[in-house]
């Protein structure tokens, strides 16, 4: 509040009307979430894992996918880091 010429700033906080439910799920609203979010988690790793080893050749882990699953690994370190 400016004393002088009687200016007032007001900041106020809004929630953004679809990202708030959507981080709203971080917060475990419901017993059924945790076991839903968990098995989500589960069936993701297995996906990503089975994904990593079955192709062969060029295209295997020890190929492009190597490379992409280091930098997926590197990318977000670095974000942690700096």
């Amino acid at each position: 509040m400016n004393t002088t010429n009687g200016q007032v700033d007001y900041l106020g906080i809004k929630r953004r009307p679809f990202l708030f439910q959507l981080s709203f799920l971080h917060y475990n609203p419901g017993t059924y979430w945790r076991y839903f979010s968990d098995t989500f988690a589960i069936s993701i790793i297995i996906v990503i894992i089975t994904g990593l080893i079955m192709n062969k050749g060029d295209r295997g882990f020890f190929g492009i996918r190597g490379i992409e699953f280091a930098l997926g690994i590197i990318i977000p370190l670095l974000f942690l880091i700096f």
